[in-house]
């Protein structure tokens, strides 16, 4: 289950008015068990707080705008992020307090549409280790989650 999930609804305006914390540690591809994620323009603002933890923000396409926002703190491993077709900013920070505690944030050219291990079985997920990706740009990632 996502924490926030955006794919059609262009302009979506999320208020935070108090503290909230977003974390799911089942992580899987294509929108699936992530706390936030966006394929339509969405802004998060409010005067309380917003925590999202272990794989905080896929950005596919579309534009996320932290507005006004009293605190808001990505935590965990990445954030994986593609910029939206048009060349127009995929992250706006208008007025807000934000911290980024993660260990790494990826930009993607494509979404990931496959994965494999090392042996050539292909998952719905990515597992602990070294996976293969194929994205939908046709590019292919080595990507190792520990």
């Amino acid at each position: 289950m996502n924490g926030i999930y955006n794919e059609s609804v262009d302009g979506l305006i999320v208020k935070i008015n108090t503290n909230n914390t977003i974390s799911n540690s089942n992580i899987g591809f294509n929108g699936s068990n992530l706390p936030l994620f966006l394929r339509a323009n969405t802004t998060i603002t409010g005067p309380g707080s917003l925590t999202t933890e272990n794989l905080p923000v896929w950005i596919y396409g579309s534009t996320l705008t932290i507005k006004d926002c009293g605190l808001f703190t990505l935590k965990g491993r990445m954030a994986a992020l593609r910029g939206n077709d048009s060349g127009n900013d995929f992250l706006v920070v208008d007025n807000s307090n934000v911290t980024v505690e993660t260990k790494g944030v990826y930009y993607f050219a494509g979404e990931p549409t496959a994965v494999y291990d090392m042996q050539g079985r292909r998952y719905d997920s990515q597992r602990k280790g070294l996976s293969i990706m194929r994205m939908t740009d046709g590019s292919v990632r080595k990507v190792n989650r520990r």
